[in-house]
């Protein structure tokens, strides 16, 4: 390793090592950690959060923003192996994944005995609007 006129060999050893992470790897350094940002505990709120009002979301034609957030909260804790099935099968997959408690009750409200083959046909019965095809 060459030896800069501007520091001594001391110096030149330090600044090797602070910019090691970036020069050898597209990764951070940890020459400083405390000057890293923490990432957001689980209850907390993450940056993006709010970036764009709730209005101006895109949903597909015939869903509102909420339509998409409830039937995304639902799959997140259905997944697709929960179909085909009734409501008894649902609530025991999604208690498996531990739902919300939310989830739990909107998924009671389904009729008992009808078998659903898929999440689409979950979120019509439960009243969510669903995406209209195209023409």
């Amino acid at each position: 390793m060459e030896q800069s006129h501007k520091h001594g060999p001391v110096r030149d050893e330090f600044l090797a090592h602070e910019t090691r992470g970036l020069v050898q790897g597209d990764k951070r350094s940890h020459a400083e950690e405390w000057r890293e940002s923490e990432y957001p505990g689980e209850d907390q709120p993450s940056g993006d959060q709010g970036i764009l009002p709730r209005d101006l979301r895109s949903a597909p034609p015939g869903m509102t923003p909420e339509d998409v957030d409830e039937r995304a909260e639902l799959g997140r804790f259905l997944g697709r192996g929960a179909f085909p099935g009734d409501r008894d099968r649902l609530l025991v997959v999604a208690m498996e994944h531990e739902a919300t408690d939310a989830v739990i009750r909107r998924l009671r409200s389904l009729p008992p005995g009808e078998t659903f083959r898929n999440l689409q046909e979950v979120a019509q019965t439960l009243g969510l609007g669903v995406e209209s095809r195209r023409t």
